[in-house]
């Protein structure tokens, strides 16, 4: 009964609600179009957008990772933590922090793994005691830093796929998602190929 009403295009809340959500997003958008250029507002809108889907679903967190391996692996977001994140970095950790929250939340009791798993786990943990060990010879730079952390968080890609793509159609959508996706890598690089050079550099800048 209270679904039935609350999702009637007649109530006058849910008409209120959703106005005032839409006049909110406007708002937002206008002042960042404001402040930023409107590129970079669209752009940080459209990213909020997708981070808020990736952290909802693992399959669509993979998904958009597959997108970002696609057309945008060396994209980099417009602040610095230490190290200035790059999109990869971000969808990477989305993915497996929403992993690491379905064990968390109960969703997910049991781990799934092949011969390889301990294998490469021992050679993550092998790698970040060599790292650790060398901080004693050589100062820790961004860039060091930045190179371990994304050799760790791709290596521990490998058992969580493994426990993720459990079935043949997980492993299907996957493969739909990587052609769907190299198709639109090869379309945009078509596009930057006819573009006048001063323009398709601009672009690429811009990431």
């Amino acid at each position: 009964m209270f679904s039935t009403q609350f999702s009637s295009p007649d109530n006058p809340r849910n008409a209120a609600l959703v106005g005032a959500a839409i006049g909110i997003l406007g708002g937002v958008l206008a002042l960042l179009i404001v402040l930023l250029e409107p590129v970079m507002a669209f752009g940080l809108v459209i990213g909020l957008a997708v981070g808020l889907y990736v952290l909802t679903d693992l399959h669509g967190a993979l998904y958009v990772m597959i997108g970002v391996i696609a057309l945008l692996p060396f994209g980099t977001l417009p602040f610095e933590i230490a190290v200035t994140p790059t999109l990869l970095d971000a969808a990477l950790g989305g993915f497996l922090l929403v992993y690491a929250m379905q064990w968390m939340t109960g969703q997910r009791r049991l781990f799934r793994a092949t011969p390889v798993t301990p294998l490469v786990l021992g050679f993550i943990l092998l790698m970040i005691f060599a790292f650790l060990m060398g901080l004693r010879h050589a100062p820790m730079t961004p860039r060091v830093l930045r190179n371990v952390l994304e050799m760790v968080l791709s290596l521990l890609l490998i058992p969580v796929l493994v426990d993720v793509m459990r079935d043949a159609q997980h492993i299907r959508r996957a493969v739909v998602a990587l052609a769907l996706w190299g198709a639109a890598a090869a379309v945009v690089g078509i596009v930057l190929w006819l573009l006048p050079d001063f323009t398709a550099e601009s672009i690429l800048n811009r990431l």
